[in-house]
């Protein structure tokens, strides 16, 4: 079972046609986000132009209100594409990273131990979106 095909509701941010953005329950970080193909789909090239215009623009969407409500200009953004390179999840995604120093949300600096995202944190994000 995909867990990008089944999302947890809990964890929706927001869905356009073709992607959802979701919270990262175990994040690289403190705070990290998802833009994932709602059509499951391994590589970036099995989906359909269509689709990767719709990601890249809910992947802006997102970074724009990170940088407009949270006030961060600066995020770390990636995609993994095979087990080599640290896919964990064989499903299509983009990550959006950050962590929390002294409660402010700041840029992820390095990757870290995979912890649950605390309840507070998750509502805390979800206010944004």
């Amino acid at each position: 079972m995909c867990v990008f095909c089944n999302v947890n509701e809990s964890l929706l941010l927001k869905e356009t046609e073709y992607s959802r953005l979701v919270i990262n329950y175990f994040p690289l970080g403190k705070f990290a986000l998802l833009v994932t193909p709602k059509r499951h789909a391994r590589l970036i090239t099995d989906l359909e132009r269509v689709e990767v215009i719709d990601l890249i623009l809910l992947y802006q969407d997102t970074v724009k209100i990170i940088n407009e409500k949270l006030d961060i200009p600066d995020l770390i953004g990636w995609f993994n594409q095979g087990t080599n390179v640290g896919e964990t999840v064989p499903h299509f995604h983009f990550h959006v990273a950050l962590f929390e120093i002294d409660g402010n949300l700041k840029p992820v600096a390095r990757m870290g131990d995979k912890t649950p995202i605390t309840e507070n944190l998750l509502e805390i994000i979800k206010s944004y979106f």
